[in-house]
């Protein structure tokens, strides 16, 4: 079904989150602040999201996609807290970088272990009654061109159904998700 161009509340499904997430993470690299990149350079401890954003970098998840000791130089990589509560706690380096800040390596070298976004207090059944009416968001693409990390806009292809009173209901036809990432993490 196709639907009208407008703004939506909408639910995320985890498979899209995470393709978010990890563009959201590659923010906060130490290469992303040398490129002009990153609106994130000078934050770590300051609040850039929501109290209830805590983004976690964990290599070591067992039966994780990402697990690994080590990152792609050699270089140990660690269980980490980027953002913790909505306060940015660390930026991500390999060796080239760190050597650069004058800092160690934070195991991220070519490598980002399993991300993930701390589970918040609803079910996926409490946000789609929340929404009442909505979007559910499946999946998206368009990652290589949609996306500007500068100004963090962008412009995907979702897939995904409606919500209706609280339920999903019928599919959709692709449709255009818009925004920002920086304003993304500020959302409640």
């Amino acid at each position: 079904h196709d639907f009208e161009t407008g703004k939506y509340k909408v639910v995320l499904k985890n498979r899209a989150m995470k393709r978010l997430l990890t563009i959201i993470t590659k923010l906060f690299f130490a290469q992303s602040i040398i490129d002009n990149e990153t609106k994130f350079c000078d934050k770590v401890g300051q609040k850039i999201a929501a109290d209830d954003v805590t983004i976690i970098e964990n290599p070591f998840m067992v039966g994780g996609h990402a697990t690994s000791a080590f990152d792609g130089e050699g270089y140990p990589t660690s269980y980490k807290e980027i953002v913790k509560n909505g306060v940015l706690h660390n930026l991500l380096y390999g060796l080239k970088t760190a050597n650069r800040f004058n800092t160690i390596s934070s195991g991220n070298g070519g490598f980002l272990g399993n991300l993930y976004l701390q589970n918040g207090e609803h079910s996926f059944e409490q946000l789609l009654s929340k929404v009442g009416d909505g979007v559910l968001i499946e999946r998206l693409s368009g990652f290589n061109v949609g996306v500007d990390k500068v100004s963090g806009d962008f412009s995907l292809v979702g897939g995904g159904r409606w919500v209706k009173n609280g339920q999903v209901a019928e599919p959709l036809t692709p449709f255009t998700v818009s925004g920002n990432l920086y304003q993304l993490l500020q959302v409640r």
